[in-house]
């Protein structure tokens, strides 16, 4: 481990850049959730961290979004640098633009006609709940906790901020998300197998077969 550990701080000041953001964020998170673990406090009442949440007070729910979002934001932050590093970047975009324009047509084609029936039951629980909480008895702007299912939380709260209830918008990011999954498949397979048919038949695969 500590070999690897040689070789990649070896490699120039981006790779120490990418390894100080990963393990800092690690301890970082660590050091947080043992403190709410340990003690009867809130995250917001460290000395510390709530210095980090601050500036999130303002947003309904902005420190659960704050808290479970932290490390993927630190995982794009890492592939953002890594990107920016990466030789011939534009040149590559270009060459692969319009695989990524036909996966984005046929996401379009495979979910426009599916595209009303998205909104089902736990959906409108979720959100018909936290939009009518503020009128519940002791309601408390950071506490987030009602109908929850299999949902990814922070993601639906911080639609539910931006979007209210509109469940076209809603579909749109999660059309988006979809988008970007598709597209990292056909990237990594790319990477991996040297062929664009293989790579494109994969994302073409995730992104039409039926899941729940």
């Amino acid at each position: 481990m500590l070999g690897i550990l040689k070789k990649y701080f070896k490699e120039g000041r981006s790779s120490k850049l990418i390894w100080i953001i990963v393990l800092s964020s690690i301890l970082f998170n660590l050091g947080a959730t043992r403190f709410e673990l340990t003690t009867n406090l809130n995250l917001e009442d460290h000395t510390f961290y709530g210095i980090f949440l601050a500036p999130f007070s303002d947003i309904r729910y902005g420190h659960f979004i704050a808290r479970k979002l932290f490390l993927v934001v630190i995982a794009f932050i890492v592939l953002g640098i890594w990107l920016i590093k990466q030789k011939n970047l534009l040149e590559n975009l270009k060459k692969t633009l319009r695989y990524f324009i036909f996966i984005g047509l046929i996401l379009a084609l495979s979910r426009i006609l599916t595209f009303d029936f998205w909104f089902y039951n736990d959906d409108i629980r979720f959100f018909q709940f936290h939009t009518f909480a503020p009128t519940q008895e002791n309601f408390n702007p950071q506490a987030s906790w009602g109908p929850i299912g299999f949902h990814p939380i922070a993601i639906l709260l911080l639609a539910l901020n931006w979007f209210g209830i509109n469940y076209a918008l809603y579909n749109i990011l999660g059309l988006a998300f979809y988008f970007l999954a598709g597209t990292a498949i056909f990237i990594l397979v790319n990477k991996l197998q040297k062929d664009k048919f293989t790579s494109l038949a994969a994302a073409i695969f995730f992104l039409t077969t039926p899941t729940y």
